[in-house]
């Protein structure tokens, strides 16, 4: 009975064989799954980056834009600044004209009252 001990102690290892077998295979399942929701993880946070790329370059645009807006208003105030400075300068001159005027008119009018 020696074959039949040696056919039952193989049937054992083959049992024990497939038994690891069917473990390793079903640890290979759950890798696959763990690679598998790793990998939607990653497309969502790939697309998650993607929309936050587009956010962040909209905003640098519109940051742009502001900027050369303020640059703009910037170069507008110191034209009327510069405008507005001239313009008291040509009234005071007019009104200097006409303080000068005035008073040749009146130096005229008092001087050739006094000859008649």
């Amino acid at each position: 009975n020696n074959y039949g001990d040696a056919s039952a102690d193989q049937r054992g290892r083959l049992v024990a064989a497939n038994e690891t077998l069917d473990r390793g295979t079903g640890r290979i399942r759950h890798a696959m799954e763990i690679v598998a929701e790793t990998e939607e993880t990653a497309l969502e946070i790939s697309d998650e980056l993607a929309r936050n790329r587009e956010k962040i370059e909209s905003a640098s645009a519109r940051v742009r834009q502001v900027s050369d807006l303020t640059g703009h208003a910037r170069r507008l105030v110191h034209s009327m600044t510069k405008r507005e400075k001239h313009q008291k300068i040509m009234l005071g001159c007019v009104a200097l004209f006409l303080v000068a005027t005035a008073g040749v008119i009146i130096w005229l009018v008092a001087g050739g009252l006094r000859h008649k």
